[in-house]
């Protein structure tokens, strides 16, 4: 593996286990996987949040503008509501 692939995921899976919160500071979930881009940073991150009620989860797909990377957490810049209804991840 070439040693730029490594690193893009070894920097990948620092965000793995990260908690994410709304713009509003209500947590919402956790990252479960991190795309990263050429410049060595997460173009997007695939989220495991609660679904409404509570009731299970589903992993979402947050893009790079729409997120914050910040001190072991991942803050949004939409709300819950709206990170909840973004449509399920497709698996790679």
């Amino acid at each position: 593996m070439p040693a730029d692939k490594m690193e893009q995921g070894q920097a990948a899976s620092q965000y793995k286990g990260w908690p994410v919160f709304g713009s509003g500071g209500e947590k919402i979930g956790e990252v479960v996987e991190a795309r990263m881009g050429a410049d060595g940073k997460p173009e997007a991150l695939h989220v495991e949040a609660a679904q409404e009620l509570g009731i299970g989860t589903k992993t979402i797909e947050v893009q790079k503008d729409q997120f914050q990377a910040g001190d072991n957490r991942i803050e949004l810049k939409i709300s819950s509501d709206e990170a909840k209804s973004l449509p399920e991840a497709q698996k790679n």
